[in-house]
């Protein structure tokens, strides 16, 4: 049953990447990341075939987490309770901009927490021409709404300022933790993130 399951995802998955014009063999963890967002936890179930195929060489730099259905991302699945919450995230200037930008990553890409944790500020680039906000979760870069944009310069800007942006020789963690030299753990914007959305959901 398991392994039925997980040929009829693995199948949709590819349909998925065709109907996009690409391939397993090129697409990136953003565009694995986007279709993991657009479904239920249902897609997950493509994660042995991804890890597999990474594996035999057949696709590179992808990858779907795990699934656990009593994470924080369970509290996040009724599609209108998402972008309510996604709203506040975005717009209330009260809340805390670690957060918003690790709440808003999650909700909106489906972003590990174990990956947010860890983002460096080299990850981030900001365009010259219309100083949109792009950062890199997998391969490719990908453009974040202004609001977005703002949040994570915003943090950038806690650091060491703007300038830093893109330069690859600061490897500055963009959410550091308690300990020096250390992010922040996934465990610990789970607490966070737990504790926001049981007063707010």
């Amino acid at each position: 049953m398991v392994v039925k399951r997980e040929t009829r995802v693995a199948v949709r998955m590819l349909d998925w990447l065709h109907t996009r014009g690409q391939s397993l063999a090129g697409c990136g963890q953003g565009d694995i990341d986007q279709w993991l967002a657009e479904g239920t936890s249902y897609h997950y179930s493509a994660r042995n075939f991804v890890l597999w195929c990474v594996r035999r060489g057949h696709a590179s730099d992808i990858t779907i987490p795990i699934y656990v259905k009593e994470n924080l991302r369970s509290e996040f699945v009724e599609a209108d309770e998402r972008w309510t919450l996604a709203r506040r995230l975005l717009h209330d200037d009260a809340l805390d901009t670690v957060d918003r930008v690790a709440g808003l990553l999650l909700l909106l890409y489906a972003q590990p927490l174990a990956r947010i944790a860890t983002l460096t500020l080299d990850q981030l680039t900001q365009r010259v021409t219309d100083h949109g906000v792009q950062v890199r979760l997998g391969s490719k870069p990908l453009g974040l709404p202004p609001p977005l944009g703002a949040l994570l310069l915003d943090l950038v800007d806690r650091r060491h300022g703007r300038a830093v942006v893109g330069r690859t020789m600061d490897l500055t963690w963009l959410l550091p933790g308690g300990a020096p030299g250390r992010p922040i753990s996934a465990r610990q914007l789970m607490r966070r993130l737990s504790g926001w959305a049981s007063k707010h959901g």
